[in-house]
């Protein structure tokens, strides 16, 4: 590992990856400055600079320290540098998250550490240490900022268009997403999925052992036969009691499967963990029925395959409330999707763009509202049998995170279950 004894570094962000990696270079024995605000800034001779995923290339960090030598590095590569256990990395456009915490869920009985992108810092869970192996969700901007990783068993869930705003273009989109492997070698695995769409693929290098997963067909990995979860041969679980329904939910169950017999646990343990496992706030989450009216909170979907999935899961008639910040993205897909919707209301400064695309599409029946508590009132005075938000964007416009962009709809729903409306 890496000597940070007496070393100087500076410290960029203080959410949780920058206070993560601050707090790990401390127990390093590191002289770590902070930064947020370019008036904070003091130039000195720094032996590197450790930045949080929100850093792009063009800030003026990159810059300063290009003209002086100075390797940068985001706070995901600074805990692959501190990690001295196997690792699993799982990235992906949609359901990295929920394989994450399946795998989480399946080593119960383990010393698992679950951290980097699902919300602890890597780089701090790999100072403390006191586990056998971690559990990683790696987004497209910490790869960015990652020269070098080298995880035991590497997951890509899938590849959709996403983030074009930062990565300008589809090839570099994937570029990124593909170095999760790079490194690996015949000693160490990667999961694809066999269905599920992976652009540019020819992208894709490293010499790990592939296996695949597949909803569909017998492949060599992970895939559902006669009703079973089943891995090279062996049958764990039957679909049927699976704890979260939908195609997609059983795809990343097979990715946690996969990973989980790679790790060596016991099938009892990972059956065990299927079980136990309840899916994150925020992604297709039933949260109430108030007078026949199910309200579904998919605050997570920040993209336009992850809102298709959600209509997939919705039985009946459904009212979809979408929109948010623009991505330089397209929707085409969702309006092709649209059986069970009865009307579409729009919220946030793609609500034109949206609208447009679903009249494109033949589909008239769509409303802008200038917040989301209008649209989901509205939305319930329609009585559908669903009421799904699913935004297929971020939340940047209207809420700090789609954390808080979900809790508002809760709130919304609390009070309509409460008589206000």
């Amino acid at each position: 590992m890496f000597d940070f004894k007496d070393k100087d570094i500076l410290v960029a962000g203080r959410g949780i990856s920058g206070l993560g990696a601050k707090e790990a270079l401390t127990k390093l024995g590191a002289r770590v400055w902070s930064f947020c605000d370019p008036d904070e800034f003091e130039p000195r001779s720094y032996d590197m600079i450790v930045l949080s995923p929100s850093f792009e290339k063009g800030h003026f960090l990159y810059a300063y320290a290009h003209e002086r030598g100075v390797p940068v590095i985001g706070e995901y590569a600074l805990g692959v540098m501190i990690n001295d256990k196997p690792f699993v990395a799982v990235t992906g456009t949609n359901g990295k998250t929920t394989v994450v915490n399946m795998i989480k869920s399946m080593s119960s009985f383990r010393k698992a550490a679950l951290c980097g992108n699902v919300g602890a810092s890597f780089a701090l869970t790999a100072a403390n240490g006191g586990y056998d192996y971690a559990i990683t969700e790696v987004s497209s901007f910490q790869l960015e900022q990652t020269p070098f990783l080298k995880p035991k068993i590497a997951i890509i869930t899938n590849i959709t268009p996403d983030h074009l705003i930062r990565h300008k273009t589809m090839e570099e989109y994937c570029r990124l997403k593909y170095k999760v492997a790079a490194f690996q070698d015949e000693n160490d695995y990667l999961i694809l999925p066999y269905e599920a769409p992976l652009f540019g693929l020819s992208m894709l290098k490293g010499r790990g052992e592939t296996l695949f997963v597949s909803t569909t067909g017998k492949v060599r990995g992970g895939y559902v036969e006669d009703g079973f979860l089943t891995f090279c041969g062996e049958r764990l679980f039957p679909v049927a009691k699976l704890p979260v329904k939908g195609d997609h939910n059983v795809a990343d169950f097979l990715f946690a499967v996969s990973a989980c017999k790679l790790l060596g646990l016991k099938n009892e343990e990972i059956c065990f963990g299927i079980e136990e496992f309840r899916p994150a706030d925020h992604r297709i989450e039933e949260i109430a029925v108030i007078d026949g009216v199910k309200f579904v909170d998919d605050s997570k979907s920040t993209n336009a395959d992850s809102t298709v999935k959600a209509l997939c899961c919705m039985e009946g008639s459904v009212c979809l409330i979408m929109g948010g910040s623009e991505k330089n993205l397209t929707y085409d897909e969702i309006f092709e999707c649209t059986e069970r919707v009865i009307k579409i209301n729009l919220i946030g400064e793609i609500a034109p763009k949206l609208k447009a695309a679903a009249l494109k599409h033949g589909f008239k029946n769509v409303e802008i509202f200038p917040t989301l508590e209008s649209a989901v009132v509205d939305a319930f005075l329609l009585r559908p049998e669903c009421v799904l938000l699913s935004p297929a964007t971020a939340s940047y416009d209207m809420f700090r995170s789609y954390e808080e962009r979900g809790k508002e709809f809760k709130r919304v729903v609390d009070e309509i279950a409460h008589g206000a409306y």
